[in-house]
């Protein structure tokens, strides 16, 4: 199982579209409601905690902890000891909340235009991917490791944070759509769970790249094309679906009518998708020269 842990979050993913496609049916065609779903098909809180802790917290805490054990489960491949791991593992989820307070502190002093109104009571995941990204720079010079073995090894830990953090907003009741009515129905359409899917889908496919594409730890293969890509690959894929989704959700509105995580995804798919066409020009180029210092010197590797 541990070749094939990409398989997990694709069984998740499928469940957690099937909880929105309920919530969904269950908000326009059903009499009778579920016990867990609430008013337009909203989450109902059947208690106030689970094991004392509030719902949101608990949600976050367990991605906290999943990042942890895939961090020890990956770890020899990217050739961390135990203490590089749980610095990883352990503080880094902490570290990527901090940053998506920040942010999302900042954002409400641009919103209302006064620098009083640092409020840090919510989160902007965005703040978590630029902490994210300044915790993996620092790092690689105290560990005295590639930033780039390293922006692959935290990679698929900061789509575990970011999922459970989305998840987390779907049971505390934020970050979804406006209320909307179907004939005399209230409806509101789980744009948290959508984005959960697609977070489980893109794990999924960095852990599938790892284990089939990537060769760190291989020492007579590192000049693999996906080393050192699938950070870039996070910001593409994410800033993409995650524009589309904002359009869903009930943010406030700026400039071209776009929210300011749009802004933020734009930002994230333009830096994303140069430095890939930048990485892909440099390895065509070092596949050319080992190919014309192969044909100069046949007989050597």
């Amino acid at each position: 199982m541990k070749k094939r842990i990409y398989v997990l979050p694709c069984v998740l993913a499928g469940v957690m579209l099937m909880l929105a496609v309920l919530l969904i049916c269950q908000a326009l065609f059903a009499k009778t409601m579920l016990p867990f779903v609430g008013h337009g098909g909203r989450y109902n809180k059947l208690f106030k905690s689970l094991l004392g802790i509030p719902h949101h917290y608990f949600v976050m805490l367990l991605g906290a902890i999943i990042s942890v054990a895939v961090a020890f489960l990956r770890r020899k491949k990217y050739g961390l000891n135990v203490w590089q791991t749980a610095l990883f593992g352990i503080v880094f989820p902490f570290w990527a909340w901090i940053g998506t307070k920040c942010l999302f502190g900042f954002e409400k002093v641009i919103v209302q235009k006064n620098f009083l109104a640092f409020d840090p009571s919510g989160q902007s995941l965005y703040g978590g991917i630029i902490f994210a990204a300044l915790y993996v720079v620092v790092m690689s010079f105290c560990f005295k490791k590639s930033k780039v073995m390293l922006f692959d090894f935290v990679a698929p830990l900061g789509m575990i944070v970011v999922t459970g953090a989305r998840l987390a907003c779907f049971f505390s009741g934020c970050c979804g759509a406006p209320l909307r009515y179907v004939g005399v129905r209230a409806f509101y359409l789980p744009v948290q769970l959508f984005e959960v899917v697609l977070d489980l889908l893109l794990l999924a496919f960095l852990l599938y790249l790892e284990q089939n594409k990537l060769t760190w730890g291989q020492e007579n293969e590192k000049g693999s094309a996906w080393n050192g890509n699938q950070a870039l690959i996070i910001m593409v894929c994410y800033g993409t679906y995650r524009f589309i989704l904002e359009f869903l959700r009930d943010n406030p509105r700026f400039w071209l009518n776009m929210s300011l995580p749009q802004y933020y995804s734009i930002i994230c798919v333009a830096i994303g998708t140069i430095v890939l066409f930048k990485r892909k020009q440099a390895h065509d180029w070092m596949l050319e020269k080992q190919k014309r210092h192969a044909q100069k010197h046949p007989g050597r590797r």
